[in-house]
């Protein structure tokens, strides 16, 4: 929940979006790259610091 590209659908079936891979899933998407490609995503970057 820390990257900039993953948001917070209103879809109750698929609750997470991944912006830059343009997916939706059930589960976070960054556990779903790791179990898919047995890597941590490459497209994560952090949220800017809120104030």
């Amino acid at each position: 929940m820390r990257c900039q590209h993953h948001v917070i659908t209103h879809e109750q079936a698929m609750p997470y979006q991944c912006q830059a891979l343009g997916f939706k899933s059930a589960r976070l998407p960054c556990k779903v790259v790791l179990e898919s490609s047995g890597m941590p995503c490459l497209a994560y970057t952090p949220r800017a610091p809120r104030h």
